[in-house]
């Protein structure tokens, strides 16, 4: 990654989100004391709060293993069922320019694990057009060999005047109900905001 870019983006009010950086033991205390501010605010939740530290502390594991410049996770009771959202970053680097058209075009070859082909489109950001794949995947064997399908959102976004990208994937599990959550996940995309480093 070029190392004059710097991003910052905004998620909801009450989404968990910790310092990468930081040993796996104070990432979990982080989370601790998220998840008791949350159940303070949502009441409804407190009966399954060390369950949403164990959610949150997965995510943002495999969020670091996966080299990600920032993680976070978010709860929401919808219809009385308590459902799961994450959204991660990742730098993306290039040797020119990215062109969102033949991108695009080259995101609507199916991934071996998608369950439904693809949705990809071009839109437009604040920070200038980007890619969107929708796509609903089973996810590849965990240690035990289960897996799970989930429903994501990527937003491909080129850095201005320059040939990284910021990849921005926001997933749920909660497929069922899927065309609820997603707004979230084009929320936070816009919000998305590029400057330089000093």
């Amino acid at each position: 990654m070029s190392a004059d870019w710097v991003f910052r983006l905004a998620v909801p009010d009450g989404w968990l989100s910790v310092d990468l950086d930081r040993l796996p033991v104070d990432r979990r205390g982080d989370l601790v004391l998220a998840v008791d501010h949350l159940v303070a605010e949502v009441p409804e939740m407190r009966e399954d709060s060390a369950h949403l530290v164990d959610i949150a502390e997965g995510v943002i594991a495999d969020a670091e293993a996966h080299d990600a410049l920032l993680a976070a996770v978010g709860f929401e009771l919808v219809g009385g069922a308590l459902v799961a959202l994450s959204v991660a970053a990742y730098a993306i680097p290039g040797d020119e320019a990215f062109d969102v058209e033949a991108l695009a075009e080259d995101l609507t070859t199916p991934h071996p694990l998608d369950m439904n082909g693809r949705d990809v489109e071009v839109v437009d950001l604040p920070v200038g057009p980007a890619v969107r794949v929708h796509a609903i995947s089973e996810t590849a064997p965990d240690a035990e060999g289960r897996t799970m399908v989930i429903e994501g959102v990527d937003h491909f976004i080129p850095v201005p005047s320059g040939t990284d990208m910021l990849l921005l994937t926001g997933s749920t599990p909660s497929v069922a109900i899927g065309d609820e959550l997603l707004p979230v996940f084009d929320d936070i995309a816009a919000s998305v905001r590029f400057g330089h480093e000093d």
